[in-house]
């Protein structure tokens, strides 16, 4: 069992889905037999996220460095705000998000509970 990690060890890859997006899985469900996932994600600058939902899981952001503009929509319409360092975001599950207007590489500790993969 995995009681500890050290993310300057952990592997970084491609994000399976975002173009540009690198990760650094530190915990999942898949690897780790975590109940969450926990990710190291860096967005480089001119990088986006397009807009996508979590379908089973609330995403936690805590933004570590960088700047950028992120969106969340809801029923009550949308919401954008600057990330900054310091920030923790949580958007719902099933609830769309972007991230875009990436000024500085960002580095995003991103909590995905329950455990995303």
């Amino acid at each position: 069992m995995a009681w500890k990690v050290d993310p300057n060890e952990a592997e970084e890859r491609d994000h399976p889905t975002f173009d540009g997006v690198r990760i650094k899985v530190l915990y999942s469900r898949e690897e780790h037999g975590a109940a969450a996932t926990i990710v190291l994600s860096r967005v480089p600058a001119g990088v986006a996220i397009p807009e996508h939902v979590h379908e089973g899981s609330d995403d936690i952001l805590h933004v570590l460095r960088g700047r950028a503009t992120m969106e969340i929509r809801s029923s009550d319409g949308a919401e954008t705000f600057p990330l900054v360092p310091g920030l923790v975001v949580r958007v719902p599950m099933n609830t769309p998000h972007r991230v875009f207007d990436v000024a500085d590489e960002l580095e995003i500790f991103d909590v995905f509970a329950p455990a995303a993969f």
